[in-house]
């Protein structure tokens, strides 16, 4: 279950502010949220590709 824009239109518009005024900043992590220092090296790159594709 997603989260729609209609649906939570003032808490959308309300982070969209907060980015805009440089108050917040979206942090996201690996594909599927991988522990980094618990994979090999390879595994890293393709974590880093997927996160950035």
């Amino acid at each position: 279950m997603g989260v729609s824009g209609k649906e939570h239109a003032d808490y959308i518009n309300d982070v969209k502010r907060l980015i805009e005024k440089d108050n917040l900043e979206i942090l996201y992590g690996g594909y599927y949220e991988p522990l980094m220092s618990a994979i090999p090296n390879r595994d890293k790159i393709g974590q880093i590709d997927k996160m950035n594709s």
